[in-house]
């Protein structure tokens, strides 16, 4: 039978199980190398041969090309767009990289990448990076102009500039540009909480005008960011509601949670171990350090990336008993993990708000109650009331919502459903422990004085929340 475009599988160069003998050959080469990240790499370095419990979310990605390569796209079609959201750390930019390639391997597809921080901070900027991909033909004289300023790697003159009689230069019109050609365009956005919501808005709205199933025209987005990045596209300059909403939602969401299990986190971690030729060492010592990931991706690349520098020096054998170097080095980083971000939020006098979100969270676990919206506000105006003083000035946020924003930017904070009153979660639940332990700790003095009215605060609030949960 012959296949059409969409029976390709985009994620095919990526294994979930089992690696192949060519990917275990990369793996030698590179340990060998010492290239140790593009084993276990972190952010967006390279992509793992290796990706593990992410079937979800790579199912809804396949739905998208699906769609995308369909030869005949049904007018019924609509999801247009996946959101990859979640907590710093997760494996958000891996999944977005390997759709990216694997949709680009087609060679059916268009694929054009963007971060928020980058070709959506500005309109100009997004004009400037469409124009390069805009066929270098057109009747337009503004698209003349613009793609010639765009092969040149900036625009010289601003948009006012470049709009002509004809029409005004706009995303709409080099997305019709790009779109008369006879494949899909597929676009990802990276880091798209970072993106001026204006720019992330007007880019939206021009994707669902020029999708057009009758002539053949597709064109789907994939956005992927920390959990504030639904606070983007809901941002009243926005104006994509088309995009957000509810009746879609629920298909075009794909959250990324600090999720692996033990099993998968150590088949990540063996597997590449294996093929790099590398002898594991006290598995006993192996399990508890996968239990000290947490389930997080980065923490597993830590571990990871540690285990193979370690094996580099001790002649291919990569020891895991503990006080050996793997165990000191793991937990050296991620301490320094928990500090970075402790210190963060210290600057910025929400300390005591994450203490109340740990304490919020485990009565939760122990009652068997979600997080609602309400509870947020309690903790986050309590810490904030309590709020440790730092010498010579105060830097506490005045709005709760402010506050909130913080921690959903940091990851900490988030609704997997993407729902405004949640149930909300912890991002990273084991640094609210860490966060648990600087506030007892006496030495800790600032921090650990503000604690009994802390505590007080929390007592009246696990009174609302009530007993345990009967089974």
């Amino acid at each position: 039978m012959q296949r059409t475009r969409a029976d390709k599988d985009v994620f095919a160069g990526i294994a979930t199980d089992v690696l192949s003998d060519k990917q275990a050959r990369r793996i030698q080469e590179d340990y060998e190398a010492q290239r140790f990240n593009q084993i276990f790499p972190a952010g967006s370095l390279a992509i793992p041969s290796m990706l593990v419990s992410r079937t979800q979310q790579m199912r809804q990605l396949s739905a998208l090309a699906a769609e995308l390569l369909e030869k005949s796209p049904s007018a019924q079609q609509s999801l247009i767009g996946i959101v990859l959201h979640g907590p710093r750390g997760t494996g958000k930019t891996t999944l977005l990289k390997a759709f990216s390639n694997g949709m680009r391997d087609t060679a059916a597809t268009q694929v054009i990448n963007m971060t928020g921080s980058g070709e959506l901070s500005s309109m100009d900027a997004l004009l400037n990076y469409l124009a390069a991909y805009a066929p270098k033909q057109s009747t337009s004289t503004t698209f003349q102009v613009a793609i010639s300023a765009g092969v040149e790697g900036h625009l010289k003159r601003t948009t006012s500039e470049l709009a002509t009689e004809q029409a005004p230069l706009s995303p709409a019109h080099l997305l019709r540009a790009l779109a008369s050609a006879t494949r899909p365009i597929l676009l990802t956005i990276d880091e798209a909480h970072a993106a001026d919501p204006r720019v992330l808005g007007s880019l939206l709205n021009s994707i669902r005008g020029t999708i057009d199933r009758r002539q053949g025209i597709s064109i789907g987005i994939v956005l992927a960011g920390t959990p504030d990045t639904l606070n983007a596209l809901r941002h009243e300059d926005c104006k994509a509601t088309w995009f957000m909403d509810r009746a879609d939602l629920e298909g075009r969401l794909a959250a990324v949670p600090n999720d692996l299990s033990i099993d998968d986190c150590g088949r990540a971690i063996r597997e590449p171990l294996l093929a790099a030729g590398i002898t594991i060492e006290n598995t006993q010592g192996f399990e508890r350090l996968l239990g000290e990931c947490k389930g997080s991706p980065y923490f597993l690349q830590l571990l990871g990336s540690t285990a193979l520098s370690a094996a580099s020096q001790n002649d291919d054998i990569a020891d895991f008993t503990r006080a050996r170097a793997i165990d000191l080095t793991f937990e050296r980083r991620v301490n320094a993990r928990y500090h970075e971000t402790w210190s963060d939020l210290d600057k910025k006098g929400l300390s005591a708000c994450a203490r109340q979100m740990g304490a919020l969270w485990r009565k939760s676990i122990e009652t068997g109650r979600i997080i609602k919206q309400g509870h947020i506000y309690e903790v986050i105006e309590s810490g904030l009331t309590h709020a440790p003083r730092r010498t010579g000035r105060s830097e506490a946020l005045g709005r709760i919502e402010d506050a909130e924003a913080t921690f959903e930017h940091l990851g900490l904070l988030w609704s997997m459903t993407g729902h405004i009153n949640g149930p909300w979660d912890l991002g990273l639940p084991s640094f609210f422990d860490f966060v648990e332990e600087q506030f007892q700790d006496a030495q800790n003095i600032r921090h650990h004085r503000v604690l009994p009215a802390l505590e007080m605060d929390m007592q009246r609030l696990f009174q609302e929340i009530g007993p345990p949960a009967q089974s």
